[in-house]
This record gives C-alpha cells, sequence and structure tokens, in this order.
C-alpha cells in the first residue's frame, strides 16, 4: 500500500513524519520529492539509470538547501562518523531520507541504488513502487508514506502516477502559516526561487 502526505510548507508535515515513523508497518520516507527537485518526476519511460541519477546525483540547488550550517533539523546527513559524501554536497534522497532510517545511510544508499538499477525501463511512478516496496519490504513495513514538504503543488502529478494511493491533505491556518514561514530559511529560499524562476 502507498500513502502520501501532501501540505504547505510550515504545516506540520513534518511532526506527522516522525509520528508515521514510530508505527510499527509503516515506512516513513521524508522529502524524497523535495530534494530531488526537477528531477523528482521525470516523463515519460525512463531507464533505471536516469531514474537514480535524479535521485544520487548531488545539485547545487540541494547543497544550498541542506548546508549543515543554515538547514533544518532534519537534514541529519553528516551527523554520522565516516560519511562517504560531503554533508554540503550528498544525494538528495541521503540528505534527509536515509538518515532517518538507519544510523548507517551510506550503506542504505548503496543497497538502494542495486535495486534501483535492476528495474526495467518503466515510468517513474512503476520506478518509485519498485525502490519504494523493496526499502518497505528490508525494513520489515507494510506501508510506505512519503512526505515531502510543499508537496501539495504536486498532488496532481502524484495522483497520476499512483492512482491507487490514499492521501492526506494537511491544513493550518494562514496568518500561524505566514508567520512560520517568515523566520524559516528553506520557505525564504522557495520564495526567492519561484520569483526569479
Amino acid at each position: 500500500m502507498t500513502a502520501f502526505v501532501l501540505g504547505s510548507a510550515r504545516c506540520g508535515s513534518t511532526l506527522v513524519s516522525r509520528i508515521i515513523r514510530m508505527h510499527p508497518e509503516l515506512l516513513s520516507l521524508s522529502e524524497v520529492f523535495s530534494t530531488a527537485g526537477p528531477h523528482a518526476f521525470p516523463q515519460g519511460r525512463i531507464s533505471a539509470a536516469r531514474f537514480w541519477r535524479g535521485l544520487s546525483r548531488p545539485t547545487r540547488l540541494g547543497a544550498a538547501m541542506g548546508n549543515p550550517a543554515r538547514a533544518p533539523d532534519e537534514f541529519l546527513y553528516g551527523a554520522q562518523s565516516d560519511c562517504r559524501f560531503d554533508p554540503h554536497f550528498c544525494p538528495p534522497i541521503l540528505s534527509v531520507a536515509l538518515p532517518h532510517l538507519s544510523d548507517r545511510p551510506d550503506a542504505l544508499f548503496h543497497w538502494l541504488g542495486q535495486v534501483a538499477l535492476q528495474a526495467p525501463r518503466q515510468d517513474a511512478g512503476a520506478h518509485y513502487r519498485h525502490l519504494f516496496g523493496a526499502l518497505a519490504q528490508r525494513m520489515g513495513r507494510r506501508v510506505w508514506v512519503e512526505r515531502s514538504g510543499g508537496s501539495v503543488v504536486a498532488a496532481a502529478t502524484l495522483q497520476e502516477m499512483f492512482p491507487q494511493a490514499r492521501f492526506v491533505w494537511l491544513t493550518r491556518g494562514g496568518a500561524d502559516t505566514v508567520l512560520s514561514m517568515r523566520d524559516y530559511p528553506a520557505a525564504r529560499m522557495a520564495v526567492w526561487m519561484w520569483k526569479r524562476l
């Protein structure tokens, strides 16, 4: 089974991810789509190598968002010893999602890459189902739940890619959301990008 938690930035979805992570049957995947950025939803049938590149190749945008000196608390990569990658410039899926699942995120990343590259040429939704399904099985979980901040803008895309999935939409009062965004560096960067791109 597949589920998504959708919401605007600063709506409380990070807290929901933490709660989901405590459930023994649920695999909580945080910020997979948001850290992949423009590579999250490639169109058409793509090779496994192209799909995995979108999750595993560091980007300058990711380095700006995930810089440990000013990144949100959920960017955990670099807190472990013997990190294979520079925490300032690490693969998107490694910056947030995997360190929440294992105290050895590099090993999990290596295994995940092997799994991803075994998939046939197919659409991105099928690649994600293959990858996250294998990860859920490895972690002994029955259901995987992806949650990315600000993901409500991708709701139509996700519904098309995952027609059998369940969706939860979190909302928060507008004034509280704006006040929370005001002092949140990632939200300020998102506004800056929106104005320029």
